[in-house]
């Protein structure tokens, strides 16, 4: 065993000779050719200047033709916000959709599916502050508050969208063609009807707000119809935001937070430096 020894120092030291001669080789090679050098970091400079520029540009035009204000993206997180492309309903003289059928408890729950009855989601505190939510003015709910998930909190807040189905919804249930049949189901004793008018009023404004501010540009076509006839064609193609995903969003949400839906939270008191706001002094 011994006598091997020598023959494994003496392999040991050729190979890091060859190590040290293959090092100074490379070594001398970058130095004959500092070109080599220099051509290998322009390259690679431009290749994290076009993965940098690529990213900002992507995110700069996203914003330049996105609706959404900033930060929505932490509000939303994982939510699909790409474009798709939509075709819009004709107009059928003697036809009705899901929606605009005559009433009963099958459209009802149409407009249900479509987020109309939304009872909203939570927004943590430290996104929300980051939103511009302060806990003095805005409800909040502590952690604590669901006792089956003690670490939810967060400010409740309410999807745009969603409130604009059940705005148009409210409308649909007071069209004098379907008002007798949703008059059965009111109490004027829980509802006064005052509060109805004002409540349609309120959604005819918002529904004509979210229309104003998309301010949609598609073109509606005349079509040829007969030698002198001709009909406005609205089955065209638009530009949209993906609704369904806005609701697989909402759903999946939902389903990872269920006390809050389950439990019948309490009403959280304000807190003692609570800014307190006067309804009737807000922008009409």
């Amino acid at each position: 065993m011994s006598d091997g020894l020598p023959d494994i120092a003496e392999q040991g030291e050729k190979f890091a000779l060859l190590h040290e001669k293959e090092v100074s080789r490379k070594s001398s090679c970058f130095k004959k050719r500092p070109w080599l050098v220099a051509v290998c970091a322009i390259i690679l400079t431009n290749l994290l200047s076009i993965v940098f520029t690529a990213r900002y540009t992507k995110s700069q035009s996203y914003q330049s033709y996105s609706l959404d204000l900033p930060r929505m993206k932490e509000i939303y997180p994982e939510l699909d916000r790409s474009h798709i492309l939509a075709q819009f309903s004709e107009h059928r003289v003697n036809g009705t959709s899901r929606w605009s059928a005559p009433p009963s408890p099958s459209v009802d729950r149409a407009w249900l599916e479509l987020g109309a009855r939304d009872i909203g989601f939570l927004v943590p505190k430290a996104v929300g502050i980051g939103h511009g939510l302060d806990p003095r003015e805005q409800k909040y709910y502590p952690k604590g508050t669901y006792s089956s998930d003690p670490e939810l909190e967060g400010f409740i807040v309410f999807v745009q969208a969603f409130h604009d189905l059940h705005c148009l919804d409210e409308l649909r249930k007071g069209l004098y063609f379907n008002k007798p049949y949703y008059r059965q189901y009111e109490d004027d004793n829980l509802v006064p009807e005052w509060f109805r008018v004002s409540h349609i009023n309120h959604c005819l404004d918002n529904i004509r707000e979210t229309l104003m501010c998309a301010a949609d540009i598609g073109v509606i076509p005349t079509v040829w119809t007969g030698l002198h006839n001709s009909s406005i064609r609205f089955s065209n193609k638009h530009q949209c935001n993906s609704y369904d995903s806005l609701l697989e969003w909402k759903a999946k949400w939902d389903a990872d937070h269920p006390a809050f839906a389950e439990e019948l939270q309490e009403q959280p008191q304000a807190p003692p430096d609570a800014v307190f706001h006067d309804p009737s002094e807000w922008v009409a």
